[in-house]
Parts: C-alpha cells; sequence; structure tokens
C-alpha cells in the first residue's frame, strides 16, 4: 500500500449553509499558499507534547475565535468563553 502523502485542513465559515466546511488538502499543494500566511501554531512542548481533549478543545476554540474575528456572521454564535490566562 502507498504511504498517504501528508495532509492539511483547511476550514471556512459558510454564511449561506452557516457552517464550518473543513477540507482536506495535500500538505504539498498548500505550501505556497501559507508561504506569507500568519501562522497559528500551538506547540505540543507547550502541551507536554500530549495531544488530548484538552488540546483539542484549546485548538478548536483558537481556530472558531479567529474565524469569527474575520467573518462577523458567525459573532451572534459565538459563545465560546476566553480562559483568563489567554494571550
Amino acid at each position: 500500500m502507498t504511504p498517504r502523502q501528508p495532509q492539511c485542513i483547511i476550514s471556512v465559515w459558510d454564511d449561506e449553509e452557516k457552517a464550518v466546511v473543513s477540507y482536506g488538502v495535500d500538505a504539498t499543494k498548500v505550501r505556497s499558499l501559507i508561504a506569507s500566511a500568519m501562522p497559528f501554531d500551538m506547540r505540543l512542548d507547550e502541551h507536554d507534547h500530549v495531544v488530548d481533549d484538552e488540546f483539542a478543545r484549546i485548538l478548536g476554540g483558537r481556530i472558531m475565535k479567529f474565524l469569527a474575528v474575520t467573518n462577523p456572521d458567525i459573532k451572534p454564535f459565538d459563545k465560546i468563553t476566553l480562559h483568563p490566562n489567554a494571550p
């Protein structure tokens, strides 16, 4: 079996459907597009090198907050509370 190419996820807000739509995309095809994009990283060393429920919750919350800032139509649906120690 041929190993699968590394993938990345692209998530977009679809205002018409009122949905976050995510796509799995070949990571090599996205590299040139993200070269000048703002990085949005979560370092594993800052989370004891564990990808657990808390890591996923934080990552998902950050992604949704970013989408809400750049897509104002999400704001009425945004009920995520910010952690008091969040940067």
